[in-house]
């Protein structure tokens, strides 16, 4: 049998990238692989779309409360957009807020700042089962708090940054630890990646990574070099760690950032 096209999180398509390289198919059949649920870095949709024969993997951007607000891009003229942005509204209204709710207009370019993502559509849930958990997550004016900080840029297509929750503060600085883990999958060898902060009496926060290598031959310091090619300096993680075993996930494939970071101040306690 074939398959045309199937939604699924960042793990399966490495999965199915790697098994597709390991048999020599480069699956003609696929139409596409939309990818989202965890974060997506770019190589990897690059990597998927050089394996298979048609350019066919993009990424997407939604919540069980508000399923696929976003569709990627296809396409060889559009294999970039389909890899360093989560796609464009389809029958939603996004918009973004800034830290008193309000709603950020674009700049001279078109691009709308970071900030949180509010969104607005026919296939958004009605409300949670506890009325103030209602009132809480979703606006006046019907809008959904997803919680996710992003921007949209001058193409008009959304690029996530990370979750409100997991923003960390180092030294006065704001740091979205999808920065640093996009930066850190550029780098050869890098299988899996997560960013976190620990409590700094110096700096308030401190940044926290932990990487899963393919090649052991790969140091910190190597890493540490490698980063400061791609992004700001007060962005590179004071600690790394690394590691050949899997990095812990939960029941919907993302990382499980709260065991993983339990686990690291347990081992410098």
């Amino acid at each position: 049998f074939s398959v045309a096209g199937t939604v699924a999180a960042t793990p399966f398509l490495q999965e199915l990238s790697r098994l597709a390289e390991e048999k020599g198919t480069r699956l003609p059949s696929l139409k596409y692989f939309a990818c989202g649920g965890a974060a997506v870095p770019p190589e990897i949709v690059y990597s998927a779309n050089r394996q298979f024969a048609e350019t066919c993997c993009f990424r997407v951007f939604g919540s069980s409360e508000a399923p696929l607000v976003t569709l990627g891009y296809q396409g060889e003229s559009n294999a970039d957009l389909a890899a360093t942005t989560d796609g464009e509204a389809v029958d939603y209204e996004i918009r973004i807020v800034d830290d008193n709710g309000d709603p950020t207009a674009p700049n001279a370019d078109g691009e709308v700042p970071d900030g949180e993502i509010e969104v607005r559509g026919p296939a958004m849930m009605i409300g949670y089962a506890d009325a103030g958990d209602t009132a809480d997550a979703i606006t006046p004016d019907g809008f959904f708090k997803t919680g996710d900080i992003g921007f949209i840029n001058s193409e008009g297509a959304l690029c996530i940054s990370g979750r409100k929750k997991d923003l960390i503060i180092r030294g006065g600085e704001n740091i979205f630890p999808g920065d640093t883990e996009q930066a850190c999958y550029q780098i050869d060898g890098i299988k899996e990646c997560v960013v976190f902060g620990v409590p700094d009496d110096a700096m308030g926060e401190e940044l926290v990574m932990i990487v899963r290598v393919a090649d052991s031959a790969l140091t910190t310091e190597m890493i540490r070099e490698a980063l400061k090619t791609r992004i700001a300096a007060y962005k590179i993680p004071k600690f790394i760690e690394i590691t050949t075993e899997p990095l812990p996930r939960g029941a919907t494939e993302k990382f499980d950032k709260r065991s993983i970071q339990q686990a690291f101040v347990a081992r410098i306690s």
